[in-house]
Order: C-alpha cells, then sequence, then structure tokens
C-alpha cells in the first residue's frame, strides 16, 4: 500500500500553511521553511527533501549571517517539519537528516535543502553474521532493534514460534530484518511527533490509530479551495509481483 500524502506539495507562500521547522540539525530560529516534497510507504522507507531559506535580511555582509552555516554538523541530526492543519492542530513529520546542501541564492536569501529519512536507515549501513537459536521472530527484532537507541513499539496479535536456529548471513540489519518480517507478516510504519519517530511494527490492521485531527477525511473534485484537508484523487491498480518462496 503506497500513499503520497499532502505534504508532497507543501510549499510557503501566501495562503500557504504555516510550517515551521524545529530539531537539532538546525539552529532555532535560523532558517525559514521553504518548502517539503516526499512520501510515505507500508513497510519502505520514507524519504522527504525539505528546503530551507536564510532570512532575507539587511545586515552588513548582505547576506543573513545563516548563509554560512556549516552543512556537515546537520547530518545525523534530527528535524521536524511542523505544519498547521486546517481547522486546528499539528502535523509532525520527523526524521533524520541524511543529506544536506546549499542549492542556490536569491537576492540576499540562501536556500538549503536537506534530506530527511528515518532512523532505520541507519541499519541499512551496518551488516553482521549472527546466529540465534531458541528465539521467536519478536525476540530477534528486539534484539537486534536494541542496538538503536530509537524507539519502537509493537502492536502484534499473532503469537510466533520458537525457532531453533536462524541466520544472519552478511545481510545489513535492515535487509535481514525486513527479510524475517516478509516471512512471518509483519509490516511497520512510523508515526511521527515533534520530538520523535516511532517505529511501529504491526500484523494486523486493528493496529492502526484514526488520525486525532482528521478522522474522516472527505472526498471533493480537485482545484476546490476548502479550508479544510480533502481527498481528490484516488486511483486502483493491480500489477504482478515478485513472492518470495521457500523450501525446509
Amino acid at each position: 500500500m503506497r500513499y503520497r500524502p499532502i505534504v508532497s506539495a507543501v510549499a510557503g507562500g501566501p495562503g500557504a500553511h504555516n510550517v515551521t521547522v524545529s530539531g537539532s540539525a538546525v539552529p532555532p530560529g535560523a532558517l525559514l521553511f521553504a518548502s517539503l516534497d516526499g512520501g510515505e510507504t507500508l513497510s519502505e522507507l520514507f524519504s522527504y527533501v525539505v528546503q530551507l531559506k536564510t532570512p532575507d535580511t539587511l545586515n552588513l555582509g548582505y547576506v543573513s549571517p545563516a548563509a554560512n552555516l556549516p552543512l556537515k554538523p546537520m547530518v545525523g541530526k534530527d528535524l521536524c517539519v511542523n505544519i498547521e492543519l486546517d481547522g486546528g492542530g499539528k502535523r509532525h513529520i520527523s526524521g533524520l537528516v541524511t543529506a544536506a546542501r546549499v542549492v542556490g541564492h536569491e537576492g540576499r536569501s540562501v536556500t538549503y535543502e536537506l534530506r530527511m529519512e528515518p532512523w532505520l536507515k541507519l541499519l541499512t549501513h551496518t551488516s553482521d553474521y549472527k546466529a540465534f537459536q531458541n528465539k521467536t521472530v519478536v525476540d530477534i527484532l528486539d534484539e537486534v532493534l536494541a542496538e538503536y537507541p530509537y524507539p519502537v513499539e509493537k502492536r502484534l496479535v499473532e503469537s510466533y514460534p520458537v525457532r531453533t536456529w536462524q541466520v544472519q548471513y552478511g545481510e545489513t540489519d535492515f535487509d535481514f530484518l525486513q527479510r524475517l518480517m516478509q516471512e512471518w507478516g509483519i509490516y511497520w510504519w512510523f508515526e511521527h511527533s515533534e520530538d520523535s519517530h516511532t517505529l511501529v511494527l504491526a500484523d494486523a490492521i486493528s493496529a492502526h490509530k484514526a488520525c486525532p485531527d482528521s478522522p474522516l477525511v472527505e472526498w471533493h473534485q480537485e482545484g476546490l479551495k476548502l479550508d479544510k484537508e480533502f481527498i481528490h484523487t484516488i486511483t486502483a491498480n493491480e500489477s504482478l509481483a515478485d513472492w518470495p518462496v521457500g523450501a525446509g
């Protein structure tokens, strides 16, 4: 299941949502939100591209002091985009900055572009050789994820058998866990807050919670100017796909 949230088209400007950024990746108040593009998918790593601008203020250096922010300290730090929703409430999209660059100048303003991805991305950079004995798949997930200091919530309703032997053979931690979860029908996504993003593991649709600010989203024709969130396009799709098969 794939969805492209409304934030894939959020940009600053007259009539736009009030959007701010926070987190340790950027100094407080140094950069202004310009745009956000990205999407999220069940059981896949999300990716957002955030553009931030320095304030267009006149000073003796002709450009904002924030125009010379070093890029290296931003990478690996947390960032959150805070979007005020129509009708009240806020939506938070948080992650770790995995790439940063300067993309241009406009007047006295400089534009930075940051790529924001989940902490689970870190697991793609670590590979290992391990053997797990007499453990369930949940035990193995817990053991691997415990090596990373980030929040995890399990909403699992099924019981899983103990496996006498399970091997991680040169795989990245991410590929290993993804393989196990696909084998046992466990899927995952992230729930965002201003301070963190929590990995949620689930095996039933009952694990999903209603959106607190928009429990019911209406459908309206594209192009309407409404003071609320709404859906304007739904596309159904069917295609052939590979399915892993094992023998034992």
